[in-house]
């Protein structure tokens, strides 16, 4: 499960990509996404609130990797989030769900990543319905709560009572931040952009360790690393990408993730016997 760039990621890792792959598109091909821009600038009358960039550079990256290939062709079960426009509602396209499983690799990674501002809307038609879509971080920036229910309903309805194990992995935190007095309306959108997606993770993370506690989940990590300052979007410099690369490091090898990967295959393997 994932959302935006780690909706993108979750995709491309179920299709079969290797971690090191998937880290090259973001090192690699990071000015053929953000390269190119958008004229919603010029032409939009609210031009703080429309796309950055033009949403072919992504397009193309995310076909030179998938190719045609549907949900429905990954090599393990995922599901990424998208919030419909307009309703404002969050929705999960799932290689297991009837509806969505036809959606292509392509459609599915532009409409999760479609951050406002940044990119576009995204239009995306399943077999029910055609949807315009932007980013799912506008309303599961933390999927965990939802991918937990999701699990629950598709192991229900296959008659399966299985015990859930849960590995929540963020993509770095801006560990304080404030509102300039003089910030302008841009800034503005973007500050509070930034505080609805925190409060909505610590709500989902509270709730997420009630279910842990209560016995629903069986176990679970969050694992998430602090930045001193917020890291743009569209940033893909390398010192940015190496800064991001080191501190997320040093977090993966803390006693905490690796006591979680050795549970994960100490279960495996019991499974098996």
């Amino acid at each position: 499960y994932g959302t935006s760039t780690g909706g993108l990621a979750a995709i491309l890792l179920a299709r079969g990509h290797t971690a090191n792959e998937v880290l090259d598109l973001y090192l690699k091909e990071g000015e053929v996404i953000f390269g190119l821009k958008a004229w919603d600038k010029v032409t939009n009358p609210d031009g703080f609130l429309a796309a950055k960039y033009n949403p072919e550079g992504l397009e193309s990256v995310i076909k030179k990797y998938a190719g045609d290939a549907t949900l429905a062709d990954v090599k393990v079960p995922v599901a990424v989030t998208i919030v419909t426009n307009g309703e404002g509602k969050t929705k999960l396209l799932s290689s297991e769900d009837e509806d969505t499983k036809d959606v292509t690799v392509l459609e599915a990674g532009r409409a999760t990543s479609a951050a406002p501002t940044y990119f576009r809307a995204q239009k995306i038609k399943t077999k029910k319905k055609e949807y315009t879509v932007v980013d799912g971080g506008l309303g599961a920036n933390n999927p965990t709560s939802r991918a937990y229910e999701h699990a629950k309903d598709q192991y229900k309805a296959q008659g399966r009572k299985v015990k859930i194990n849960m590995l929540s992995l963020g993509t770095g935190q801006e560990e304080s931040f404030m509102i300039p007095e003089d910030t302008g309306k841009a800034g503005i959108v973007s500050q509070l952009s930034d505080i609805f997606m925190k409060t909505q993770m610590q709500e989902v993370e509270r709730t997420v360790k009630k279910l842990h506690k209560d016995g629903k989940i069986n176990n679970y990590a969050r694992i998430q690393f602090g930045l001193k300052q917020k890291v743009d979007l569209g940033d893909y410099s390398l010192e940015t990408l190496q800064k991001l690369m080191v501190a997320a490091w040093n977090r993966a090898n803390e006693k905490e993730m690796s006591d979680f990967a050795k549970l994960l295959v100490k279960q495996r393997g019991n499974t098996k016997r």
